[in-house]
């Protein structure tokens, strides 16, 4: 009777070890995934905003043309629009692996909103 018992303890043991196992080895995969999605962010940001500021930077040598002036802020506004819908499918992607978005919308101390940016701009024309 006694060796049952230490059998089935071991058995128990034995399974609660590759349970454990199992979880630290999806936790490591998450991570990283976690990880990669997190450059792959990066480069999104840091390519699109270096292709905003090339832009913005040429477009103040055209305004003799205001119809270059006009397709250049086209583009700088088409590549920040790009840049977003990336992101937000990136955001997508890392919250259909559990993590959602906080629910609290509020903006973190330091960050600037677009409707502060808006607001505070000249009005155009």
């Amino acid at each position: 009777m006694v060796g049952n018992v230490q059998l089935g303890g071991g058995i128990v043991g034995r399974k609660a070890r590759e349970v454990e196992r199992r979880y630290l080895f999806a936790q490591a995969a998450i991570a990283a995934e976690r990880s990669r999605l997190a450059r792959e962010m990066h480069d999104v940001v840091t390519h699109h905003v270096t292709a905003m500021v090339v832009q913005s930077g040429a477009a103040q040598y055209l305004t003799g043309s205001p119809e270059r002036v006009t397709e250049a802020l086209g583009a700088i506004s088409g590549t920040g629009r790009r840049a977003l819908a990336e992101l937000r499918f990136l955001l997508g992607v890392l919250e259909a692996t559990g993590e959602s978005a906080s629910s609290d919308l509020t903006p973190m101390p330091g960050r600037v909103h677009a409707e502060s940016i808006t607001a505070s701009a000249p009005p155009i024309g």
